[in-house]
């Protein structure tokens, strides 16, 4: 009998152990979900922004400002596109560009273009003006009519050897 007691109170110590360790298993896991759960919630409250609206996002902000102007995008030339293949072809006869990058459409004589004023890229002016108006670069060799840091520095001086005899 005294067997039998001393069996069953060591399997209800295993068990007890079993039931410690999985209480403390389920508070970490707990700690760890309240944790995550904050930071999330902090992320969220830190990207957006609250204006008179109650809808301005600080991302669609970036987006919306890191594009050209409208005065910018209107500024460049506009004509058709049997214009700009004959001027195209006067300065450089074999670029012609056949189908705008962007919408994969071919041009037609009867399409209005607009050209790129520092590559001469023509892409539809339905095409280029919403890209514009998000990237203030052309969609295919990314040049970009905005100044940049580097372009605006001062050049660098020259400088003469110095000799000593």
């Amino acid at each position: 009998m005294n067997n039998a007691n001393n069996t069953a109170s060591s399997g209800s110590g295993n068990l007890s152990g079993f039931g410690y360790g999985l209480v403390v298993s389920m508070g970490i896991l707990v700690i760890a979900i309240s944790i995550i759960l904050v930071c999330f919630h902090c992320i969220r409250k830190r990207l957006s922004t609250v204006n008179n609206d109650g809808n301005s996002n600080n991302v669609v902000e970036y987006v919306q400002r890191s594009g050209l102007d409208e005065a910018t995008i209107l500024s460049y030339p506009k004509l058709l596109y049997c214009e700009a293949r004959l001027q195209k072809s006067e300065v450089t006869p074999t670029a012609t560009c056949c189908c705008c990058s962007i919408c994969l459409g071919d041009y037609k004589d009867s399409d209005m273009v607009r050209v790129l004023p520092d590559c001469a890229h023509l892409f539809h002016v339905s095409c280029i003006d919403p890209w514009l108006r998000i990237h203030p670069t052309c969609p295919l060799c990314r040049t970009s009519p905005i100044p940049t840091p580097l372009t605006q520095l001062p050049p660098l001086p020259t400088s003469t050897p110095i000799w000593i005899s």
